[in-house]
């Protein structure tokens, strides 16, 4: 297929090539693969200058195998048949030597004539078959098809090319080139495609130097829209968020949310804002102001039966000369986790219908007093425990909301309203004539209370039929008494006895010690002894 010249030649140039294949086979332009240039380059003699092979297979075995080929038209049916060559460019080698015909300046040749070509062209075109299936049936390769059609095509167009214009291309074969032509030809070549790497180069820089840019954009616009985010949900402006306008410590709030996510130079740069002032603002918001003012009002709550809410410990506060707003105290309280508790309460009945004439309502809902004993509410309620029901019988004064006497009992009996009523009687002063309001509970319709009442000289009063908010005062009373002290603690284990004397210390004080804010912050007792004074 080549003449020893040109493989020496072949030599020659990898030699000058400094050995690098790749560089001589595409200086040369042939032979078919790099492979086949190797192998010459590997067998080359420098003593004798020539091509040495140790031949493989014998004229005879490749005159059979091209024969073989030549009529079943398949390179790999021929391998498989025979088992030999161990390649098909071996064979297809075989097959090229057997008819030689330079067709171009790379000595290509071709086993079948123009002719043949031409009629296996024609009928591909003709047939509606693919050209892989078309190539499977000849026994071609898809390539070699490929370049036959477009070497037809080509033929086709020369000939309908003007005559004047057809004669001007040239057919000559280009003579081989000298070896420093082709060597400069090459260094050209290496010199653009390294002028060529540098540009690329340039230009990719040139490109991750934007998308460098454009990333650092995108980074810095995330990070303002999650702050503005931040902003907004931790400080809540009515007006909006402008970051230029936030204070020192609303920075310090925003970036202490936002050190998880990103880097605290980034943050502080972001919002213009110092790393001094940052660990400033820091140290502020870690000191609490309300230290010292947490246990006390915790010890307020306790000692007034858990029952004080912010008002009344505001109250407390005020009466021991602590100055702090209500606001600050609710917040604190719910920071500690300190409220009272408020249940639903269950009203305790003791109506048994008209069993005596009715008497009017002297107070027409006007629970407010000018001056002490002056009226006077009372009702029964009652406590479920484990072991039994405890009921309480107390008398209050609305001059101040101060019960001033009460008897605690097993059963709602006359004797319950009776006894505390003649304990009042030795209470209040001799000159003094109340009016005593009440439901129309059965305990104050018999014959003792009004027995009592009419030598006392005291006078009745006594809420319409089924409606509470006639005494409203003693049910209001009861209600505070209950969430306090009742519902507010757990009396599962405790008996009557235990719960009597626990109820008549919460009694007594809730008449010298708790305040009410009505009374400027002063308990009962104290209010008394001011006004007395």
């Amino acid at each position: 297929m080549y003449t020893n010249d040109q493989k020496i030649h072949a030599i020659e140039i990898v030699k000058k090539c400094k050995g690098i294949i790749n560089k001589a086979w595409r200086l040369l332009g042939y032979p078919d693969s790099r492979d086949t240039l190797k192998l010459w380059y590997k067998n080359f003699q420098e003593d004798n200058n020539k091509i040495t092979k140790t031949p493989r297979y014998s004229d005879k075995e490749i005159d059979k195998a091209v024969s073989y080929y030549l009529e079943c038209k398949n390179i790999q049916k021929t391998i498989d048949d025979l088992g030999y060559p161990d390649s098909r460019m071996t064979l297809w080698r075989w097959i090229k030597s057997q008819d030689i015909n330079i067709s171009n300046k790379r000595g290509r040749v071709s086993s079948l004539d123009e002719e043949t070509k031409s009629s296996i062209i024609l009928e591909y075109l003709n047939s509606d078959k693919t050209m892989l299936k078309f190539s499977l049936e000849k026994g071609i390769a898809t390539s070699t098809l490929k370049g036959w059609l477009d070497a037809y095509n080509l033929k086709k167009e020369e000939v309908s090319m003007p005559k004047e214009e057809s004669n001007n291309v040239d057919e000559t074969v280009i003579p081989p080139r000298s070896d420093q032509e082709e060597i400069d030809e090459l260094k050209k070549e290496i010199a653009k495609l390294k002028a060529e790497k540098i540009e690329a180069n340039r230009k990719t820089k040139e490109a991750e130097a934007e998308l460098k840019l454009a990333k650092a954009k995108l980074a810095e616009t995330q990070l303002e829209y999650d702050i503005l985010e931040k902003a907004a949900e931790l400080l809540k402006k009515v007006n909006g968020i402008n970051i230029k306008t936030l204070k020192n410590k609303e920075k310090a709030i925003v970036i202490n949310a936002l050190r998880s996510k990103y880097k605290l130079a980034k943050l502080l740069k972001s919002l213009e804002m110092a790393k001094s002032s940052y660990e400033y603002q820091v140290k502020a918001l870690n000191h609490d102001k309300y230290q010292e003012l947490r246990p006390i009002i915790r010890q307020i709550f306790n000692d007034s039966y858990q029952a004080y809410g912010s008002e009344r410990i505001y109250g407390e506060l005020k009466n021991q000369g602590i100055t702090v707003s209500e606001k600050v105290i609710r917040r604190l309280m719910k920071e500690e986790n300190i409220h009272p508790f408020i249940p639903r309460m269950k009203k305790y009945s003791s109506y048994q219908g008209e069993i005596s004439p009715k008497v009017p309502d002297l107070y027409k809902h006007d629970f407010k007093a000018d001056e002490p004993y002056k009226k006077l509410v009372t009702d029964i309620t009652e406590f479920s425990l484990r072991d039994g029901k405890v009921y309480l019988s107390p008398i209050i004064d609305l001059y101040d909301g101060c019960p001033i006497n009460w008897k605690i009992g097993y059963s709602p009996n006359k004797e319950l309203t009776s006894s505390m009523l003649i304990e009042l009687h030795n209470i209040i002063p001799s000159d003094v004539k109340p009016i005593i309001h009440s439901d129309r509970g059965c305990h104050y319709r018999i014959p003792d209370w009004i027995n009592l009442m009419e030598e006392y000289g005291y006078t009745r009063s006594m809420s319409r039929k089924g409606c509470s908010p006639d005494n409203a005062a003693c049910e209001g009373f009861f209600g505070i008494m209950k969430r306090e002290f009742f519902h507010n603690h757990d009396w599962s284990n405790a008996t009557r006895e235990e719960f009597i004397k626990e109820l008549d210390k919460y009694l007594t004080w809730f008449k010298i010690k708790r305040i009410k804010e009505r009374l400027g912050y002063l308990s009962p007792t104290e209010y008394r002894s001011r006004a007395s004074l």
